[in-house]
């Protein structure tokens, strides 16, 4: 009896390996790493854009006694909207690319 490839028995298939359909990992860990950058970048450029663009953080930091943090908001808030801003960009060229 031969061994059982597919090739000679209909009734018991076992496929044979094939290399070019085994699941490339490298390609699948890049994706969600793609992703992760894409959906942070997004995700804190929004926050970031609220919280230096509208007085949300002023009325929050005011009602919690926090006002005196309110003078180097500016030095943070700006540089931590660019840094985001530059993940999603980033994130979106490494998309495009794969």
């Amino acid at each position: 009896m031969t061994a059982l490839t597919g090739e000679h028995c209909s009734f018991l298939l076992i496929p044979k390996k094939n290399p070019r359909v085994l699941p490339n990992y490298k390609t699948k860990v890049v994706a969600v790493k793609v992703n992760k950058l894409f959906i942070i970048g997004g995700v804190g450029s929004v926050i970031t854009a609220i919280c230096c663009f509208t007085p949300f953080l002023v009325v929050v930091l005011g009602a919690l006694g926090l006002s005196a943090a309110l003078g180097w908001l500016d030095y943070l808030l700006l540089p931590l909207l660019l840094v985001f801003v530059l993940m999603l960009l980033v994130g979106i060229w490494k998309r495009r690319l794969n």
